[in-house]
């Protein structure tokens, strides 16, 4: 009698074990999910400078790879581990074919594949250049570098070391990557966002250093490179970047790669730009506020991009 009374009691707590999970379940799904707070709770946050603290905004076939100041202000912290970088779906370059080379001569190797004979290109004995150039080509490339050209009141060069305060957020809802720093004393806010539908990336920088001109927008254009950081910065010969302006507060870099050619559309709310390089400029603003916003495309679009 004892053992039936403790199945039967066994069973009894079992039910009502079930039936309170149900019950909550059920009162689970008829609560509805408060999405936004599900989502911002894992927001990101990065408080220093690390290789793998990266943070990227992007919209699925657009993406730009940011440090902890919102830009790609100080890449070689971050070349070894995880480059910072610029790309979209489209973004493939070739770099050109050696004379001595020709495609058709390469041999593949047959693989017994379910009873016939499978032509696989696994073969680098004996044909090692041709195999090379074949597994490097095409690669994505690096559309184009834009980060932050900061310098102390003495005109030197800041380093990562002097960049303090760090409070980094990935905004995870609005898609808004928001970077504070303090530099010389004084605040600096970058806010970066990318178009949900176009290769468009807009950056809003606040600092009363932008005033004094010790903080600038410099962008850049590398060569394209299989390497993992997509960008040959050594290569200024290979490539072309011709810069064209269509009034004070907009500017367009046509750019050539060997048989490729893309176009970055730029254009910004006050300031003056200036080239510093073959393939890198500088735009300094004229107040504490400086809005940015630059346009990758195939070819050159028929209307400046908008700020977002």
């Amino acid at each position: 009698m004892a053992l039936i009374f403790r199945v039967i009691t066994s069973v009894l707590l079992a039910l009502f074990v079930a039936f309170s999970s149900f019950a909550a379940l059920a009162q689970t799904m008829n609560t509805p999910i408060d999405r936004h707070a599900l989502v911002t709770r894992h927001n990101p946050h990065v408080t220093q400078f690390e290789p793998f603290s990266a943070l990227s905004v992007g919209n699925g076939e657009f993406a730009f790879t940011a440090d902890a100041t919102g830009l790609q202000t100080f890449p070689e912290l971050y070349e070894k581990e995880f480059p910072l970088g610029t790309t979209s779906q489209w973004a493939w370059h070739s770099s050109p074919l050696p004379a001595d080379l020709k495609i058709e001569n390469f041999r593949y190797e047959n693989w017994d594949t379910y009873g016939r004979a499978v032509p696989y290109p696994t073969r680098s004995k004996e044909q090692e250049p041709l195999y090379n150039y074949l597994r490097a080509n095409p690669h994505r490339f690096h559309l184009g570098r834009i980060g932050l050209e900061i310098k102390h009141a003495d005109g030197t060069s800041a380093k990562p070391e002097d960049i303090t305060d760090i409070n980094q957020t990935l905004d995870l809802w609005r898609g808004l990557l928001i970077s504070r720093f303090r530099f010389d004393g004084k605040d600096v806010l970058v806010q970066t966002l990318c178009h949900p539908t176009l290769d468009s990336l807009s950056v809003r920088i606040e600092s009363p250093l932008l005033e004094t001109g010790q903080v600038k927008i410099k962008v850049s254009f590398p060569y394209g490179s299989p390497a993992q950081s997509m960008a040959d910065w050594n290569a200024p010969e290979k490539h072309q970047t011709k810069l064209r302006t269509n009034g004070p507060h907009s500017a367009i870099f046509n750019r050539t790669m060997d048989d490729t050619q893309y176009v970055a559309q730029c254009a910004w709310n006050e300031g003056k730009l200036q080239q510093n390089a073959p393939h890198e400029f500088v735009l300094q603003g004229d107040g504490e506020a400086l809005d940015f916003v630059c346009l990758f495309s195939k070819e050159a679009q028929s209307n400046e991009p908008n700020f977002v």
